[in-house]
């Protein structure tokens, strides 16, 4: 469906789609790099966006944000924790 999009032959859903599917992967690179370098502020900024968007879009696109913004939430608490437990 993407890439039919992208070739300009399709119509209907697939401009929609295509914008959540390059959005989420833009936002997991991000994540990914916070992570690799101990981020912890821009994964906190990150995850207060995905958790609201799962909740506002509950009823259409939330529920497919729902794993992604939990396992968001998760690697921000275990990163604080991990980062409090060190300075101690």
């Amino acid at each position: 469906m993407g890439i039919d999009y992208l070739l300009g032959r399709s119509s209907g859903v697939a401009p929609d789609l295509f914008f959540w599917s390059v959005a989420v992967l833009f936002v997991a690179v991000i994540i990914g790099v916070a992570v690799w370098k101990e981020r912890v502020g821009v994964l906190w900024v990150l995850a207060v966006p995905a958790i609201e968007v799962s909740i506002l879009g509950a009823m259409t696109i939330g529920l497919l944000i729902v794993p992604f913004a939990l396992l968001l939430v998760l690697s921000a608490s275990l990163l604080t924790v991990h980062r409090y437990a060190e300075d101690r």
